[in-house]
């Protein structure tokens, strides 16, 4: 899904020095930046206007929907006043942040010669068949493994439809199955492998003891 185009055809600028906004993607997830004159050098849009700019933003996400169940394409759409409890506040963050669901991702490009939901897909001969145009298929001959992939990075943790696999293997790694572990839980296992205290600050826990050799 193109998510600029969205924008676009609800009739905020996205494009050229004149952007009333623009979304940057990152698989499943995206941020809404507001060009406003309090935050960039090239700002064009007045701090007064900011707020309009955001529910309009908000609007049209919320206008997006499947077209084959018609169920509203975006799991989660919040403005920046609710990034401190999706641990996102940060400076450099947006005005608005998206959420797409498992099985889809969100692009950050702008092309108006396509729809604004196009076939995820990274096989040639899909391309070929499910293009309903030639820019159609250049747009997705150009598109990135983090944009048109059934499975993209992106997702808020806690979704099981997006857990991948934990393993590991070795000569002090126990024959066992592991609880679920996050992956802050990673970088605390490997240390204790090494036998590395992990630093206080680290986050996560080691998921397995490491098991000790025979005659050690």
């Amino acid at each position: 899904m193109i998510l600029n185009n969205v924008l676009a055809a609800a009739g905020l600028r996205v494009g050229g020095p004149d952007a009333q906004v623009r979304a940057l993607s990152s698989g499943a997830s995206a941020q809404v930046y507001v060009n406003s004159r309090r935050r960039f050098a090239q700002g064009v849009v007045a701090d007064e206007d900011v707020s309009g700019i955001v529910a309009k933003v908000i609007a049209a996400c919320r206008g997006v929907v499947d077209p084959v169940t018609g169920a509203p394409v975006f799991a989660a759409i919040e403005p920046s006043s609710a990034f401190g409890a999706l641990h996102l506040e940060h400076a450099n963050a947006g005005d608005v942040y998206v959420l797409a669901p498992a099985g889809w991702a969100i692009s950050g490009r702008f092309d108006p010669a396509v729809p604004a939901i196009v076939p995820n897909t990274v096989s040639p001969d899909a391309r070929q068949r499910v293009s309903r145009s030639p820019a159609e298929q250049r747009f997705l001959e150009t598109g990135g493994l983090n944009e048109l992939s059934p499975g993209v990075h992106g997702h808020r943790p806690g979704d099981p439809r997006m857990q991948a696999i934990f393993y590991a293997m070795g000569p002090s790694v126990p024959r066992l199955r592991t609880p679920t572990a996050s992956m802050t839980d990673v970088a605390p296992t490997v240390l204790r492998l090494l036998n590395v205290t992990p630093p206080p600050f680290m986050s996560g826990r080691a998921v397995f003891a490491p098991q000790k050799r025979a005659g050690g």
